[in-house]
């Protein structure tokens, strides 16, 4: 990212805010497609803490931006800004957005910041996602129920990417050292921890 890159961009956005034209809006928008917007998130998140602004004008011109995207970095930066705003509103299209690998991560940022109930969203989308949303969804959400921790364990890891970060975060919230601590297990914890170990060590063998 360019020096001072995402400083303007918020600058951008703000003065969109303030005052929404086509002027103000068409800037916001190709700035954005100048950097892919994973490139400062975090950077963002930091300069929009430190910011002013007027939380119903940016939920206006993050959903302007939402719907008359084209272009997918456009899609991500709205989602992002909606964040930083109530948006319960939104939850259902939200998580519609989010079936699409891509977006699944960023929706559940904004779901967490601006909506309730994001665990319980996060766990039903890696239910229905296989690869990266998948991932985006797991590492997102926390094993707080005996459900999320019993579908880490037997199901979850089940992805085509990242087979070993995904275990590993299976091990972890799933707490697989705790399930396997019972006297007896089922079937399918015992051959949902072989997948899962399986998968750390392949992981592990592929190093070398």
């Amino acid at each position: 990212v360019l020096p001072n890159y995402t400083k303007k961009l918020v600058q951008l956005f703000i003065a969109q805010c303030d005052n929404p034209n086509d002027k103000t809006r068409k800037a916001t928008y190709e700035k954005i497609m100048d950097e892919r917007v994973v490139s400062y998130f975090q950077e963002l998140l930091g300069i929009m803490s430190e910011t002013q602004y007027d939380e119903e004008k940016v939920q206006r011109e993050a959903i302007w931006l939402l719907e008359h995207a084209a272009h997918r970095e456009v899609v991500k930066f709205a989602i992002m800004m909606l964040g930083f705003t109530k948006c319960e509103s939104y939850r259902e299209r939200l998580q519609t957005i989010a079936l699409h690998e891509e977006f699944t991560g960023i929706v559940l940022f904004a779901l967490r910041n601006g909506a309730t109930g994001a665990n319980d969203i996060a766990f039903e989308l890696a239910k229905k996602l296989k690869g990266w949303g998948r991932v985006a969804a797991i590492d997102f959400m926390e094993g707080n129920t005996a459900d999320v921790k019993e579908w880490l364990l037997t199901e979850g890891y089940k992805t085509e990417v990242a087979e070993a970060f995904v275990a590993m975060l299976g091990i972890e919230k799933g707490k697989l050292d705790v399930a396997l601590h019972e006297k007896e297990i089922s079937y399918e914890l015992f051959n949902g921890a072989s997948g899962l170990i399986t998968n750390v060590l392949n992981n592990s063998f592929e190093r070398f």
